[in-house]
């Protein structure tokens, strides 16, 4: 009621239906997806082994790192900067998809280039190879922020809960058809290329796309987009680099067997850390307006946010430490027990997930990204450092400890260096110790 009610304030009524059927369908999609991805990778895991699982989630980890980069930040440019200038969609768009284009091909040879001259074992490189591909599908993946931009989010989200449950079953025949981890990389890459394609059909379906094929001035948002990019795809990377480094690092440390140890613990508190991100997209995004025009009842939004992150977190973490065993046994099997004491030690970095995907939108919304990247710069090099001094002696366990750690300190990190963060700070603490009015 509190969201309805802010919301009519800001926009006509018949306009804040349609929000929030959009809003119910993302973070329906986004829950969806997530459940399936927990429940199926669990199979897929018990299907490939510690190893399999292993060279699955190490393949992913490097194309995270990659994706940014080949984005350059323009799949979240162009939502802005179509939703203010709707008549210059065309030559915005176009210079888009040139741009990404290039970079997608870049980012595949790249990967490419890693993976044979990296020192992999036959399987990896081939692996790597295979998930290179998923690069070239870049210049589809900006109609997505197309249709964001016309608030057609609901329309894709329905499209890729639909494509979530085939993929889901094309996973599961390959389990029972015994497949070998090559054949999951290709169903991540396929699922990408597929939703990206469809993203592009609705924008033709919905006419979104009219004059995005004239010359316009297109050349010259080129120069723009890139420098307004800039500073989201630093962040975007740095965050990928910083999600996935641990899960590198055992691989080049511990070996790969202790890679799908660590990866079993880490999927399941990655369920969790899903969260926040999904309130904060979803709902979060219509309340940018009361900035400027509201600030008191903005502020007030951000600490009930604050205050639900924070303590809900918090039982979600008790909960999680003392069902681990159950959790790992049920989903992964005794092969992945050891992963228990990972996921135990994993889940504490969810408040600090929580706080951090709250203080990020806010960032982005004052016009502050380089303090995200700030932030995801500190955890980065804290969890690098850790993560050297951990897993020699703890393994897939000091991992989990070095990105609890790197992460609690991001999120402080903004906070306490710049006094331009001071009022945020307050606000959030405010929320934490439930002071919200």
């Amino acid at each position: 009621m509190m969201l309805k009610t802010t919301l009519e304030k800001l926009f006509p009524k018949s306009r804040v239906t349609s929000l929030l059927g959009d809003s119910a369908w993302q973070f329906g999609e986004m829950g969806i997806r997530m459940l399936l991805n927990l429940v199926v990778g669990a199979l897929v895991a018990r299907h490939l082994s510690t190893t399999g699982f292993g060279i699955l989630s190490y393949v992913a980890a490097i194309v995270t790192f990659v994706f940014p980069l080949v984005k350059l930040g323009l799949d979240a440019v162009i939502v802005r900067e179509i939703s203010v200038s709707p008549e210059q969609s065309g030559p915005i768009l176009k210079a888009a998809t040139r741009i990404t284009t290039l970079s997608g091909i870049v980012g595949a040879l790249g990967i490419l280039v890693f993976a044979y001259f990296g020192g992999h074992e036959r399987d990896i490189s081939v692996a790597l190879a295979v998930g290179s591909i998923a690069c070239l599908a870049n210049p589809l993946g900006m109609y997505y922020g197309v249709l964001k931009a016309n608030f057609y989010s609901g329309k894709i989200a329905r499209f890729r809960i639909v494509l979530a449950f085939v993929f889901a079953a094309v996973r599961l025949a390959f389990v029972f058809g015994g497949a070998g981890p090559m054949a999951f990389v290709a169903c991540v890459v396929a699922e990408e290329m597929i939703s990206n394609l469809i993203c592009y059909i609705l924008c033709k379906r919905y006419s979104l796309l009219s004059g995005s094929h004239e010359d316009g001035d297109w050349k010259h948002r080129v120069k723009p987009l890139l420098v307004a990019g800039f500073p989201l795809m630093l962040s975007f990377v740095l965050i990928g680099i910083y999600s996935r480094l641990d899960v590198v690092m055992l691989e080049h440390m511990k070996g790969i067997r202790e890679t799908g140890i660590y990866s079993a613990g880490f999927k399941i508190s990655e369920l969790w850390n899903c969260i926040p991100g999904i309130f904060v997209g979803t709902f979060l995004p219509h309340f940018a307006k009361l900035r400027v025009s509201e600030p008191e009842i903005f502020l007030r939004t951000i600490r009930r946010f604050a205050a639900g992150f924070f303590w809900g977190s918090l039982c979600i973490v008790v909960f999680t430490i003392l069902a681990s065993s159950l959790l790992v046994k049920i989903l992964f099997g005794p092969d992945y027990l050891e992963a228990v004491p990972v996921l135990r030690i994993h889940v504490l970095c969810f408040p600090g997930v929580c706080l951090g995907g709250l203080l990020g939108y806010w960032y982005i919304l004052e016009d502050k990204s380089s303090l995200l990247a700030f932030a995801s710069a500190i955890g980065l090099l804290i969890n690098a450092i850790i993560n050297y001094f951990l897993i020699p002696h703890y393994g897939a366990s000091g991992a989990a400890a070095a990105t609890a750690i790197s992460y609690s300190l991001s999120v402080c990190a903004p906070l306490v260096c710049f006094p331009t963060t001071r009022k945020m700070a307050i606000t959030v603490f405010q929320g934490i110790i439930l002071q919200i009015r």
